[in-house]
């Protein structure tokens, strides 16, 4: 992970600098920044806000780099031992008031109410961030960190601030020495000794060597060294400006009391007076006309960041635009997939459908078949009958007439057959018009084929029965003729 150094412009700082600024928090704030906008993690939970410096520090980073990030304060803003004097005004009503004017409700959410209360807000590992500063007693750090370590993720990290050996009210707090003992059973830590001290507890190795390996510490030492330089800095200037307005004070009063004695004396010189009450009109318009310069200075800066603001907005909004048009771009694209895969259905039926249509032909065309063969063999019947009602009036009829109708049965015999090789040329074309049209079909042809098979027997077993009723014509002429013959011989 490359670690980038940033100089960062707390805009909290314009609302409440007294209490931000001026935190024992302050002197990591370019630190949790850096952290937030390299590491990027997505779920930050925070145990006591207090004023919010660490939380807008954090709150920050979201907005300036556009994190996807959540923050989630977690406090009661009642504070403990070491703060309790500090809760006499509503620390809520101002930690809301710089949240509200300064970030979204998006990214910076607030659970008011205890930390174990908060804990069942949030599932086991799922938190990146956890930055313990609630109670300073030994016990209650301790159940923080125990309630809440498997809340975070296995690569994730643990934040504990106060953990130096400075006094507070001729005490050592208690997060100091569980500090010291958590860093004695866990080597994977690191700690900035100065702002009351703040320890980072890695869960795994693997994240504590890649942070170790990317950021040099002494970069923050250095910023919070340059920090109190600053604050002493302005320490001693405010320690001169009162001087200089207690001295001014003085002169003024000497002023005064010399202008009484001399507005005693000289009661009369009401001129001078209304040259002197001119020069303080003058120089108070002129404090008014450099107050107004300063409003003006901020109203300027205050439009430039809104500019800005607008300007994100924009960007946003164009790449919501972008992404709502590759959205519709995609559900053109699925809509014209299902309007082909409809239209690959419909013609699959409208196949489908032919083939059954084609199916439906065969089976009315062998169904005629059937019934052409079913007529035929009932005409057969029909002619066996007649033969035997001829047979027996044949029976009077003399020679001529047998060797005449034993003419007329080989006629009829030939034509039989005549017929049947027909309908063998009918039903082998009808086979091969089958396999022409139900190529693709070999279950279908297959079944065809049996059943033309069983046609044919069926013919045959009907050339057998013709053949039987042949014989037994020959044998009933022969039987007529013999006893034709003995009527004869009698």
């Amino acid at each position: 992970m490359k670690w980038n150094y940033y100089s960062p412009e707390f805009e909290c700082d314009k609302i409440n600098v007294d209490l931000l600024r001026y935190s024992p928090w302050s002197g990591h704030r370019n630190f949790i920044y850096d952290l937030m906008a390299n590491w990027k993690p997505h779920t930050v939970v925070e145990l006591g806000s207090y004023y919010g410096c660490s939380a807008f520090a954090i709150a920050q980073a979201i907005k300036d780099f556009q994190l996807l990030s959540v923050f989630y304060g977690v406090d009661t803003w009642r504070g403990d031992d070491f703060t309790q004097t500090d809760y006499q005004q509503d620390v809520y009503h101002d930690f809301c008031k710089v949240k509200d004017a300064c970030y979204s409700d998006k990214y910076v959410k607030m659970l008011r109410m205890t930390f174990d209360e908060a804990v069942s807000h949030f599932r086991d590992e799922t938190i990146d961030l956890l930055h313990i500063d609630g109670s300073h007693h030994y016990e209650d750090v301790q159940h923080d960190f125990v309630t809440w370590k498997n809340k975070v993720k296995k690569d994730g990290i643990i934040l504990f601030h106060d953990i130096s050996p400075d006094k507070i009210d001729g005490q050592t707090m208690g997060s100091c020495q569980f500090w010291r003992e958590l860093t004695e059973e866990n080597p994977y830590h690191l700690q900035f000794d100065f702002s009351m001290g703040l320890g980072i507890l890695f869960l795994c190795e693997e994240t504590y060597e890649e942070f170790k390996n990317s950021y040099v510490p002494v970069h923050y030492q250095a910023l919070n060294n340059t920090y109190d330089v600053e604050l002493k800095d302005e320490m001693r200037k405010a320690h001169f400006k009162l001087l200089d307005a207690d001295f001014y004070i003085s002169s003024l009063k000497e002023q005064i009391e010399i202008k009484d004695t001399h507005l005693r004396r000289y009661e009369k010189s009401t001129q001078e007076k209304d040259l002197y009450i001119s020069r303080l009109e003058n120089a108070v318009e002129q404090v008014r006309e450099d107050y107004q310069r300063t409003i003006d200075g901020k109203n300027a800066y205050i439009l430039k960041l809104e500019s800005e603001r607008e300007s994100i907005k924009n960007v946003y909004e164009d790449t919501v635009s972008q992404k709502d048009a590759y959205i519709k771009e995609l559900e053109s694209l699925r809509e014209s997939v299902k309007k082909d895969y409809q239209k690959t259905i419909e013609e699959k039926d409208s196949y489908i459908l032919s083939l059954e249509s084609e199916r439906e032909n065969i089976k009315n065309a062998y169904e005629d078949t059937i019934s052409q063969k079913d007529a035929y063999i009932k005409k057969l019947e029909g002619d066996e009958k007649d033969l035997q009602e001829m047979y027996h009036s044949a029976l009077l009829e003399n020679e001529k007439q047998v060797a005449q109708m034993e003419e007329e049965v080989q006629a009829y015999r030939r034509s039989y057959e005549e017929i049947i090789r027909s309908r063998d040329d009918n039903i082998k074309k009808m086979k091969e018009e089958m396999e022409t049209s139900c190529q693709n079909y070999e279950k279908r042809i297959l079944a065809s084929e049996q059943e033309t098979k069983r046609l044919e027997t069926e013919v045959l077993g009907l050339c057998e029965a013709v053949n039987e009723l042949q014989i037994k014509y020959q044998k009933t002429m022969e039987y007529k003729l013999s006893r034709l013959l003995k009527g004869k011989e009698k």
